[in-house]
């Protein structure tokens, strides 16, 4: 089997190396697409996680500077400020 090999690669180099050549392409190409698509799944679910509070806070009746000192906390990521205007009926 080995001698076959051997003799089908010495005679047809040109054949061989081409051969190797398009294998080697169409696995980075297979390889390169399924990276590709997990990086991106990776990226999204990154972003959506960064995008998520991880505790939500409802307050009245707060001051502008309790606002401030609960923004400049060191464990507070970010603070969305809404103004409750009564319920719509």
């Amino acid at each position: 089997m080995y001698k076959i090999l051997y003799g089908y690669i010495t005679k047809n180099k040109n054949k061989f190396a081409i051969m190797i050549f398009a294998i080697t392409i169409s696995t980075m190409i297979i390889f390169g697409t399924s990276v590709s698509k997990y990086s991106q799944l990776k990226y999204t679910e990154e972003e959506i996680n960064k995008q998520i509070p991880d505790c939500q806070m409802t307050v009245y009746d707060i001051s502008r500077k309790d606002v401030a000192s609960i923004e400049r906390d060191a464990n507070t990521k970010n603070s969305i400020i809404q103004k409750y205007c009564g319920d719509s009926i």
